[in-house]
């Protein structure tokens, strides 16, 4: 029975002749180099090649694949190339927008501290106490006892 509800099916679509009388049939999408009417079951006929490899006659056409939403001038390929395109123009978008608020809020934070020049200094608190520095000689200790001989 199943099989018989199969061949029904199969035969329907490729009883079509031409993409836009294919696409005007449920169930059925168009491969455009062998010019045939082949049924497609897929949930989203759009992605059918992704799911069977055997979608149409020739292997080389898989991609190429007319499905019902988008008519006989849009293949899969395109389709998802348009939809990758729009996806990384957003994703390069957001990245652009966060950037300016991290820059922004980084110029913010910069001209708040201005005022506080030691602050890129704190490293040397580590290396020396701060009366230390005051106390240290400004040629080294090798120079000193150089000049002093």
């Amino acid at each position: 029975m199943m099989e018989a509800n199969l061949s029904g099916h199969r035969m329907r679509c490729w009883s079509h002749q031409d993409c836009s009388g294919c696409l005007n049939d449920d169930g059925c999408s168009w491969c455009p180099f062998t010019w045939a009417c082949v049924p497609n079951a897929c949930p989203i006929p759009l992605l059918a090649p992704a799911y069977d490899a055997r979608i149409c006659p020739h292997p080389a056409e898989r991609w190429e694949l007319r499905t019902r939403p988008f008519g006989c001038r849009v293949s899969t390929t395109t389709s998802l190339t348009a939809v990758v395109a729009v996806l990384a123009t957003v994703l390069l978008a957001l990245v652009t927008l966060l950037n300016v608020v991290v820059l922004r809020r980084w110029c913010r934070r910069d001209a708040d501290n201005k005022a506080d020049w030691r602050q890129y200094y704190s490293w040397r608190s580590v290396l020396a106490a701060p009366d230390a520095l005051e106390r240290q000689p400004l040629l080294g200790q090798s120079q000193t006892t150089a000049t002093s001989s």
